[in-house]
């Protein structure tokens, strides 16, 4: 059926008659009534009250493991420049201020240790750190040593944060177990 130029809007539109009209309430006005956005907000409140512990449990589980992570790196880095300087490195874990870093040889001529890397500051996060050995050191072929300050390898290193833990440990020969 064709439509004549006065029953269209403009060319190929329906009718105005046809087509919808926004929805309107009682006084002829769109839109939300005062009980259906506090509905809403009620709604939306219980879901936040819901989910923020679950996230906040997430996000200190991710701290952790983030912890176990950079020290599982700065291990590493201490084995690898012990190889590349050829001389000893040193894994130094402060549990008591909650940090940790490596120390080499870098000199030429042997004797000054330059801490290589960062020092990893926990306690600035809110970890805490619980180590059985303060200083491991490693040779210059990357395997951990037992002589003056350095202590045995097989370490067990634990952060915590808010009743929440995550454990390292090395074995005897200076590698990382989780």
């Amino acid at each position: 059926m064709a439509f004549g130029a006065a029953e269209t809007d403009t060319v190929g539109e329906a009718p105005s008659a046809l087509r919808r009209a926004p929805a309107r309430d009682a006084r002829g006005q769109a839109g939300l009534t005062l009980p259906e956005l506090i509905l809403t907000l009620v709604v939306l409140g219980i879901l936040l009250a819901l989910a923020i512990p679950r996230i906040d449990n997430g996000l200190r589980r991710v701290r952790l493991q983030s912890a176990s992570a950079e020290l599982s790196t700065a291990h590493f880095l201490a084995r690898t420049s012990a190889m590349r300087y050829g001389r000893p490195a040193q894994l130094h874990i402060d549990a008591a201020n909650g940090n940790f870093w490596v120390q080499v040889d870098t000199s030429i001529s042997a004797g000054t240790l330059d801490t290589v890397g960062s020092i990893h500051r926990m306690s600035s996060a809110g970890i805490t750190i619980t180590s059985t050995r303060a200083v491991l050191c490693f040779d210059r072929r990357g395997l951990a040593y037992t002589a003056g300050t350095c202590e045995a390898p097989d370490a067990t290193i634990t952060f915590s944060l808010a009743g929440r833990t995550d454990t390292v440990r090395t074995t005897a020969i200076g590698k990382i177990i989780r």
